[in-house]
Order: C-alpha cells, then structure tokens, then sequence
C-alpha cells in the first residue's frame, strides 16, 4: 500500500525479486520479507521517490497459523527530478562529457546512489588521465545538490578541480 509510482502487481513483483528464496516459493519468512521490504524502499529512492520509506509491516495470521496476510505501506513521497546539471572547472573533458560520466540528464528521476556512484566513476576518469590529485571541490557540501521548496526539483553544481597533470619523471 502507498506506492502510486507501480500498481500494486509491479510492487508485489518487486517485493519477492528482492526476497530470499523461501518467501519467492511463498513460504513465511519474517526476516527475508523485512529485509525485502526494506530493500523495495530502497528501489523507491533510486527512482527519484527520495523520501520514500516502509511505515510499517502488518503480519495476520490465520488462526490456524498455516496463512498469514502480509500488508506493507510506504509513504512514497514526491518524485524528485534533476532540473539541471551544473560543471564548472572541468577543462580537460567537455561539460557533456562530465554529463555522461555522471549518467545522470536534466528532466529524469534523481538517483542519488547513481549520482555517488557518476561522481566516483569521474574520479577515476581524471586519475586515467594522469590529474591524479583532481578532487570535487564541492564535494560533501550542501551546494552541490540544491533542492527546490518541494522537493520535486534539484539542481546538481559539481565543482571539478582537476588539480596538475602528473607525468613520468626518472625511471
């Protein structure tokens, strides 16, 4: 329950991709349905749903205790998308390029994980480069994601310091 962004369908099939095995043969597994669910919400935040979280799980048991009904609501949240994508500093790769490497573009959901991962993934294509102490300026700081007043918009200002292109010297 809660979750506008998939039918309920979509959601049940996303829950049990993410369960253990014994929860996908539909056996009861406490542990692996928490950690399925938590792991929906998860999937959720990828999608640009960045409040997205598990309220609460709801376990009734039959009297019998041979079913139980399991009943999971979220509060899915605003769909946060990136209203634009801001590099400066960046001179030895073309501020698409820097676009690219983030894999993030303008108008999508937000992935937050995926931003991490594009701002590592850049790291590593500097120090390829030889720029082997090229650092984030903004890195760690509230100015590189700013959200507007709903949080349905956020702007991404990366600040590349590329630092000095290291070469070989004796060997």
């Amino acid at each position: 329950e809660g979750i506008y962004s998939l039918t309920q369908e979509e959601s049940k099939k996303l829950l049990l991709s993410f369960s253990n095995r014994l929860n996908q043969r539909d056996f009861f597994h406490e542990s692996g349905l928490n950690k399925a669910a938590e792991l929906l919400a998860d999937h959720l935040r990828s999608l640009g749903y960045l409040s997205s979280k598990l309220e609460f799980t709801k376990f009734d048991f039959r009297e019998d205790r041979k079913e139980v009904a399991v009943t999971l609501l979220y509060n899915e949240g605003p769909q946060t998308k990136i209203s634009s994508i801001e590099v400066l500093g960046a001179k030895n790769l073309s501020t698409e390029e820097v676009k690219d490497i983030l894999q993030l573009k303008q108008g999508e959901p937000f992935d937050i994980f995926a931003f991490d991962k594009g701002l590592n993934l850049l790291k590593d294509k500097y120090q390829d480069l030889g720029y082997l102490s090229m650092k984030i300026s903004n890195e760690g700081t509230s100015s590189i994601v700013k959200y507007n007043s709903d949080h349905t918009g956020v702007s991404l200002h990366v600040e590349v310091d590329e630092g000095a292109l290291m070469h070989v010297g004796e060997i």
